[in-house]
């Protein structure tokens, strides 16, 4: 009976792996690992699959960094995803500050050749690619790229923290009449304030009527393992192991568990891992000789 259920446990494992391959398009919890919980996930799905992102970090593909500020690079880059004609030109050398081969070069350059950006300073001209973009300063670039500036009315004073002297105040309600933005905190815009990824992929999919995309929810348990690490939804990695025994994994184990990790997220691993003690399992209670291993012959 212990065999069988260890079969069981381990076909589930497998079943699971498998799973995932056929349904990586949205595996438990989303193409990213680590926006689960955050109201902007759905937004987050939606320009993921409108192939607007593609993430954060190329060597870590299910990481959104949703808490991370947007840069004026990464906004060029995001801008012509969203609305380029998939026909960039050659570069050009327009901003003093952008070289040739850079991942966002002609991107930036899109925007200047559009009337979309003016660049952040003259003499010479530069666009500043690492500076962090402000939420007045995505506003005027949104309108802009979205052909909605000669749309611009009087400020009428919809929110209390844009001054109707800004220069960004009557893009701020552009957005807003749009149905783009509805503030930041009671009837406050947060002009000065950081834009943040998760907050961009709203904006974002807002702007292009994308529909929010809910993936399914990461399951909390699994069914128990003997042996087995306990995986505890967001927690550490934890190993049974008591009095030095080696009843839980080694260190080089444990290095290429938080290595999954980061690759490809907790419930992925927890399948991974499943399998990984059944095969262990299964080889210790293969029957040996009694005084350990025999000579050939």
């Amino acid at each position: 009976m212990k065999q069988r259920g260890l079969v069981l446990v381990c076909a589930t494992g497998l079943a699971l792996i498998t799973a995932m391959g056929v349904l990586a398009d949205l595996p438990p919890g989303g193409t990213f690992s680590d926006d689960n919980g955050s109201v902007h996930e759905p937004q987050i799905e939606a320009i993921a699959a409108a192939g607007i992102t593609k993430g954060c970090d190329p060597q870590f593909p299910d990481r959104y960094c949703p808490h991370r500020p947007v840069t004026r690079s990464q906004m060029a880059v995001l801008l012509y995803r969203s609305l380029g004609d998939g026909q960039l030109a050659a570069f050009e050398g327009v901003f003093s500050d952008v070289k040739d081969g850079q991942w966002y070069s002609r991107e930036a350059e899109w925007l200047r050749n559009q009337g979309i950006s003016v660049g952040c300073a003259n003499s010479p001209l530069r666009y500043c690619p690492d500076r962090v973009l402000t939420r007045g300063e995505m506003a005027v670039l949104l309108v802009r790229a979205l052909g909605e500036e000669d749309a611009l009315n009087a400020v009428r004073g919809v929110f209390s923290d844009v001054q109707p002297g800004a220069w960004y105040a009557a893009h701020v309600e552009r957005l807003y009449d749009l149905g783009i933005t509805t503030g930041c905190e009671g009837d406050r815009f947060c002009p000065n304030a950081q834009v943040l990824r998760s907050q961009m992929a709203t904006f974002l999919a807002r702007a292009l009527g994308l529909q929010p995309i809910v993936p399914p929810p990461v399951p909390s348990t699994l069914p128990p393992v003997e042996g087995a690490f306990s995986f505890a939804a967001g927690g550490d990695i934890g190993a049974n192991e008591a009095d030095g025994s080696d009843a839980g994994p080694d260190r080089s184990e444990r290095r290429e568990l938080h290595a999954c990790l980061g690759r490809s997220g907790v419930w992925r691993c927890r399948a991974v891992r499943m399998v990984h003690v059944c095969l262990r399992q299964a080889w210790e209670n293969i029957p040996r000789p009694a005084g350990g291993r025999q000579p050939r012959g």
